[in-house]
């Protein structure tokens, strides 16, 4: 049976690489596996950076659609509540240098595990997409706290509209992201950069990261989970879902 991600460390960076079939989504059980990898990584002595990056065509469209069972929607409240949003705080507030290498489309849960690092390089055919409210949510997974902690509270509302696809140079423009470039180059970079901030050669890198406020992010994560109680057990939410599923068959 594949596994939902391949797990290396060589030298003092760990990769992490997203490997499920398709597109990278999550369903609960890779979602656990991956916040269990997380935490082997945050206490191996010998792992002094994290690189998050996924396989093929997608970083990860999120949370996988045809995991939900729309009959029971208390399934999807704790979904978020128990797995998504806390693979996003482990992201947030990794101990060590984090760098998410993104070299696909990344959309919901994808997007946000990416924005949850300290430094975002994406390939230059990237789009991110905030898909909460296309498919009847209000943003979730600490987007409310973490997106406009990147880029403002303005913009950050703009791209939380459900007809945003932001094109990733436009989102290294708006300072969502760090980089931009060829897959290969920023894989290489990425190692280099994890391992320039783990050293404290980075003064700014080491600022922002001090400045993180993961309490401020669980509090913004349980009103999201209060938002969306009502949400997943909308109309508009069980037709999206549908839908998508008849379009991926």
């Amino acid at each position: 049976m594949q596994k939902p991600l391949e797990y290396e460390t060589k030298g003092p960076i760990t990769y992490i690489t997203l490997n499920r079939p398709k597109s990278n989504a999550l369903d609960r059980e890779s979602a656990e596996y991956l916040l269990e990898c997380l935490k082997i990584a945050k206490t191996d002595s010998q792992c002094q950076g994290l690189v998050l990056t996924g396989s093929g065509r997608f970083f990860s469209t999120g949370f996988d659609l045809k995991s939900i069972d729309l009959d029971r929607p208390e399934t999807s409240v704790a979904n978020l509540r128990d797995v998504a949003n806390p693979l996003v705080q482990t992201l947030y507030s990794f101990p060590k240098p984090t760098v998410a290498v993104v070299n696909g489309d990344c959309a919901g849960l994808g997007m946000m595990m990416a924005l949850a690092c300290d430094t975002v390089y994406a390939a230059s055919n990237v789009k991110f997409h905030m898909t909460f409210r296309k498919i009847g949510l209000e943003p979730a997974c600490g987007a409310t706290h973490i997106v406009p902690e990147r880029v403002g509270a303005s913009v950050a509302e703009q791209y939380f509209d459900d007809t945003i696809s932001l094109p990733s140079i436009s989102a290294l423009d708006a300072g969502l992201i760090e980089s931009v470039g060829s897959y290969t180059m920023l894989m290489e970079s990425a190692a280099r950069a994890a391992l320039y901030i783990s050293d404290g050669r980075s003064e700014q890198a080491t600022a922002k990261k001090a400045m993180r406020d993961p309490d401020a992010l669980q509090a913004a994560m349980d009103l999201e989970v209060e938002l969306n109680a009502m949400a997943f057990a909308s109309d508009k939410f069980r037709h999206a879902v549908e839908f998508i599923r008849a379009c991926r068959r």
